[in-house]
Order: structure tokens, then C-alpha cells, then sequence
């Protein structure tokens, strides 16, 4: 469902853009691949890519409707891919400059998007609670994951050589 909602997403995300109704279906249909690989995985994947997803969605619909009240939706959808994977401080950090360097700045005095860091914030506090009381183990878990593909190779050529 989380798949099939992010691809629903997509396509409006195309008509909000002004695309046609064909062009809504090459959008939608671009992303069916990612989605059948990740929701067979049957991992947090699916619900992460969803977030990313509905993030987007979301300040789509606040950039053209210049709506405030879509800081809330924005929110609930970052809080949402906090709950699902904790490592989303770099796109948090990345959208408040974002959101200092464009024309959306004129938000920070609006209750809305407080409104909306309050609700992210609420919906994530019971796994920020959790890792609390477990040490951050997420943490430690990424650590390990990132020495044991180091190790293996994996990480090999992932960032061009200077």
C-alpha cells in the first residue's frame, strides 16, 4: 500500500507541475520500479521512500499554493520518516537552508511551520524515547553496518577519487 501510495504521489506531483494527463503516467510509471523492489523487500524502505515521497508532495502543494497551513503536512511526513529511519538530520539540515536561501523564508514567522516542527517532533518523541532508554542503538547499528561495508569493499569507489 505504502508503494502504491508513492506512486499515486508521483503522478500528482507531475499534475501539479502542469503535466498532462500522459505525462502524470510517465511519472507514475517511472516509479514502479523502485517500488516493486522496495516493497518486495518488505522493509523500512518502502515506508522511508512513502516520506520522501509525501515530503515532496507536500512542498509542492506549499510552494504553489503559498498555503502555510502546509507546514503541518510537512511535518507529519518528516516525523513520519523519522519514525521509520533516524538518520534524516542531513535532510532536515538541508531543508532549513533551503528554506533560509529561497523565497519560502518568509515562513519562519508563521505559526504554521512551527505548527509543523512541533508535530514531527510529537510524532517521533516515542522512538527518540526508545533509542533514549536502548542507548541509541540505531546508532551503533549504522556504525557497524558502515564498518562492515568499508571492510568488505562495498564502499569502494562510492565518492570519486580527487
Amino acid at each position: 500500500m505504502a508503494e502504491a501510495l508513492a506512486v499515486v504521489l508521483t503522478g500528482l506531483m507531475a499534475r501539479e507541475l502542469g503535466g498532462t494527463r500522459r505525462a502524470q503516467l510517465v511519472a507514475a510509471t517511472a516509479a514502479i520500479p523502485f517500488c516493486l523492489v522496495g516493497g518486495a523487500l518488505m522493509q523500512y524502505v518502502s515506508f522511508d521512500y512513502l516520506g520522501w515521497v509525501l515530503t515532496a508532495y507536500f512542498t509542492l502543494r506549499l510552494l504553489k499554493s503559498d498555503d502555510p497551513r502546509w507546514w503541518v503536512a510537512i511535518g507529519s511526513s518528516i516525523g513520519l520518516r523519522y519514525v521509520v529511519e533516524v538518520q534524516h538530520a542531513v535532510f532536515c539540515r538541508w531543508s532549513v537552508r533551503g528554506v533560509l536561501a529561497a523565497d519560502v523564508r518568509r515562513h519562519l514567522k508563521s505559526k504554521w511551520l512551527w505548527y509543523g516542527v512541533a508535530l514531527s517532533l510529537l510524532i517521533f518523541l516515542p522512538n527518540l524515547i526508545w533509542q533514549a532508554q536502548h542507548n541509541f542503538i540505531s546508532i551503533d547499528f549504522l556504525q557497524h553496518i558502515h564498518a562492515r561495508d568499508v571492510r568488505q569493499g562495498r564502499a569502494d569507489g562510492f565518492l570519486p577519487a580527487n
